[in-house]
């Protein structure tokens, strides 16, 4: 039986079934949390606040008992690994606090060792330093997995971050999960092409688990827009097409759930089709409000990989999204929902019409939707495992 590591910073959503996979096949995997004092809100994994009282510890059952009927327990073990992660934003602190963060992170590395794993896969984005004393002192096999390469919407790949110069150095496998990241990552001169792998992620299966009584009520059948407020998800796009769409019709509801501000919002505070919700979004919250959507609504102006996708077919909801990046891939021409313009307003506006007006549409997109593994393989869970166990083997 083999021994199987994942040493993880929240991507939980994409992560638990992928390990799901491997406890089927027999093995027994372990799932570390690399965090500061405590873990809390992981992507489609919710618990109660969880305090990291030593380097390396296990999460008691208790914390995460509701997921008991999606993994075998027996082969599963829950673990944190605690360091000091001070913000980017204070670079003194940072300073300060950075060698007995690396002495940490090397014993923690020496802890692991004695476990004999015979694979681990490191999952993380390009920036994340706290790898590296990892990478550097755990012995075995080992996997880099990337969710993000580069800083997609001002890349700089003529100054290869430390953390990928470690992985490119030590020649490891990479795993990225769009055609977009692959091409980025490549332009990276220090890469070694062969070493690069182009898998996918399937759907965030663990967010059936999340659904639970919540306060919120929206109403239903809206077109929802999800997630932080950031300029890269076009904002502004889709406060402008709302303005269209309520000139020409007025039975079109929209949800913004999502914690920042945009100005542009400001233009629609007052369109009584229009229902905010600014704070961070619980688990459970999503899985409410994507539950009782229509469809969701994706007007990026950048983009490489997104989980949005993988959340929204979870209840079985189209998306309308910008044609960029893994929207573009995974969602096809008119088979999962529909591909827009990206920054036009105008071809936003167009394709929210269109599918609120064309029934026979929608249900075409959700029927695939609830095919959407077999219709395409590359992002079913247990092909995706057979390529794992390609790279490790």
């Amino acid at each position: 039986m083999k021994k199987i590591a994942f040493i993880d910073t929240g991507f939980t959503g994409s992560t638990l079934p992928l390990i799901k996979q491997f406890i089927d096949r027999g093995c027994q995997v372990d799932l570390y949390e690399l965090g500061s004092s405590h873990i809390i809100k992981e992507e489609a994994f919710t618990f109660k606040e969880i305090p990291c009282h030593s380097a390396i510890g296990e999460v008691p059952l208790e914390y995460y008992e509701h997921m008991r009927d999606y993994l075998d327990f027996s082969k599963f073990r829950f673990m944190y690994l605690s360091v000091m992660r001070p913000f980017a934003s204070v670079p003194l602190l940072r300073s300060i606090v950075h060698w007995p963060r690396i002495m940490r992170l090397r014993q923690i590395a020496k802890k692991l060792n004695k476990e004999n794993y015979d694979m681990v896969n490191f999952i993380s984005k390009y920036w994340d330093e706290d790898y590296i004393p990892l990478i550097e002192n755990i012995d075995g096999t080992k996997i880099v997995s990337l969710h993000e390469v580069c800083n997609h919407y001002n890349p700089d790949f003529d100054h290869t971050p430390p953390f990928l110069k470690t992985v490119f150095t030590k020649q490891i496998p990479i795993v990225v999960f769009s055609d977009k990241s692959k091409d980025d990552i490549l332009k990276y001169k220090d890469v070694t092409p062969h070493l690069v792998h182009d898998l996918r992620f399937g759907c965030f299966e663990t967010y059936k688990y999340m659904l639970r009584n919540t306060s919120i009520d929206m109403g239903e059948n809206y077109f929802l827009f999800f997630g932080h407020l950031k300029p890269y998800k076009g904002v502004d796009t889709f406060a402008q097409a709302i303005r269209i769409i309520h000139r020409k019709r007025k039975d079109i509801k929209f949800v913004i759930a999502g914690k920042g501000h945009d100005d542009s919002l400001d233009t629609i505070k007052d369109n009584p089709n229009v229902s905010f919700l600014n704070k961070y979004i619980e688990n459970d919250e999503l899985a409410h409000l994507l539950q009782h959507a229509y469809a969701v609504v994706c007007p990026h102006k950048t983009a490489s990989q997104s989980g949005i996708p993988q959340t929204c077919f979870v209840f079985g909801k189209p998306i309308i999204a910008s044609a960029l990046g893994s929207f573009k891939e995974i969602i096809g021409n008119d088979q999962f929902g529909l591909l827009t313009e990206p920054e036009s307003a105008e071809a936003l506006a167009d394709a929210i019409i269109r599918l609120w007006e064309n029934k026979n549409l929608y249900n075409e997109l959700t029927d695939n939707i609830a095919n959407f593994e077999q219709l395409r393989k590359e992002y079913s869970w247990h092909e995706i495992a057979n390529a794992y166990q390609e790279i490790f083997a």
